[in-house]
Parts: structure tokens; C-alpha cells; sequence
């Protein structure tokens, strides 16, 4: 029984095709992530699998239990998870969404590469990237620099000269390291990849990170 009090997750067990696109829905092929997580298109579309190639599915009313606690995880970490990308949007929002979403697995959708942090809108259930932090409420994403030709990882506060450097290392700034750092790891797990091959995934991630940061340290003390 779905607990009371938990209206935005219970919305989503509710949902019919009427707030999603209505293309033809595609059968998942999951197999590790008992299509509970947002990289099965049935679950973060709000379907129950129906005719699809998956193993150990859970994403059906005969688990409804587990499903609406996968649900409650994924709206805890992303608000904006289970939301269409396409829709009549408010006076000043930004229109003209695309409709194919993003697929990044190690970027945290925080990085030109990403389509739809390069369109300058957040991601939502069309995306099927991993470890996305690129939401309204992220505080990674607040962290970030919209409209910077040259964007970089991460928005400094500009440093005065008689400040240290380092200055520029916020807690913020942290957070985001980390946030890429755990969205390289889920990735890692879910390919079933090695000890091994996750560590280095994850190293070349924080090097990527550090490159950033030292980036900015030069900038705000050459400015």
C-alpha cells in the first residue's frame, strides 16, 4: 500500500500516456536495474513494462511496492525526473525544448557535450542520462556559468586580488567534484564493469575535474 503524505509519487504511479508523448513505446531490454531506475524507458516514462525483453522486472503492479519506493528515490534526487520535456511552459520560461532528450553517463549532464546544458534547459524523463545533475534545485547546476562562450565546469565567484586562490574552492564546488565522481561509479556498476576498469573511469573523471579547478585559480588571479 502507497504511504500517505507522498502525493508526488503517488501522481506518478497514476500516470497514463496523457502527459507523455504519444509515440510508440518501445520494449526495454533491462537486466540488472529491474527496470527501477531512469535508464529503463518503460519506468521513467511512468509505464508499467508491458511486452518487454527485461529480467527481473519489478516495474509492473505486482511490485507496486517496490516500484513506488524507486519512484520516491529518483523525485528525492531529481524533481524533475518523471516531468515531459515537452510542454506549454510559463511566460519566461525557455521554449522550444528538444524532444530527444540527452544520454551522458559522466558528465552529470554539467558540460557543453550535453544537449540540453548546451540548450541552457534542465534534463527531464526524456533524458536517459545517468547521474544527472542538471535539475532546478541541483546545487551543482547553480554553481554553473550559462552564459560563458568558453562555459567550464564550474561558476567562481571572482576572487579579489588580496584573496587566496584557493578561495575559488567552494563547498559547492566540492559537491560537484563528488556528484561526478558518484555518477561515473553508478555508471561503472551498471555496466557490470571491474574493480579495475571502475577506478580508472572514476580517476580520469576527478583529473578531468581538477584540470577544471586549477583552470579557474588561474583566471581569478590573472583577472
Amino acid at each position: 500500500m502507497v504511504p500517505d503524505g507522498q502525493s508526488t509519487a503517488s501522481s506518478v504511479l497514476r500516470l497514463s500516456g496523457s502527459l507523455w508523448d504519444s509515440k510508440s513505446k518501445k520494449p526495454c531490454n533491462c537486466t540488472k536495474s529491474q527496470c527501477l531506475k531512469l535508464y529503463c524507458d518503460c519506468f521513467a516514462n511512468g509505464d508499467v513494462c508491458s511486452n518487454c525483453n527485461c529480467i527481473n522486472c519489478c516495474n509492473n503492479n505486482e511490485h507496486e511496492s517496490e516500484r513506488y519506493k524507486a519512484i520516491k528515490i529518483c523525485l528525492d534526487r531529481n524533481p524533475e525526473a518523471f516531468r515531459p520535456k515537452i510542454g506549454n511552459g510559463k511566460l519566461g520560461e525557455i521554449k522550444g525544448r528538444h524532444n530527444k532528450g540527452c544520454n551522458c553517463k559522466r558528465s552529470g549532464c554539467l558540460k557543453n557535450y550535453c544537449e540540453c546544458y548546451e540548450a541552457k534547459i534542465m534534463c527531464s524523463s526524456t533524458c536517459k542520462c545517468v547521474g544527472c545533475r542538471n535539475y532546478e534545485d541541483s546545487p551543482e547546476r547553480k554553481t554553473m556559468v550559462w552564459d560563458s562562450p568558453d562555459t567550464t565546469f564550474y561558476k567562481k565567484a571572482k576572487c579579489d586580488k588580496d584573496k587566496c586562490p584557493l578561495s575559488c574552492i567552494t563547498l559547492d564546488v566540492v559537491e560537484a567534484t563528488c556528484g561526478c565522481l558518484l555518477a561515473q561509479a553508478e555508471e561503472a556498476e551498471k555496466e557490470g564493469y571491474t574493480l579495475c576498469q571502475a577506478e580508472k573511469m572514476i580517476l580520469e573523471e576527478f583529473g578531468q575535474c581538477l584540470t577544471q579547478i586549477v583552470r579557474s585559480i588561474f583566471k581569478s588571479t590573472s583577472s
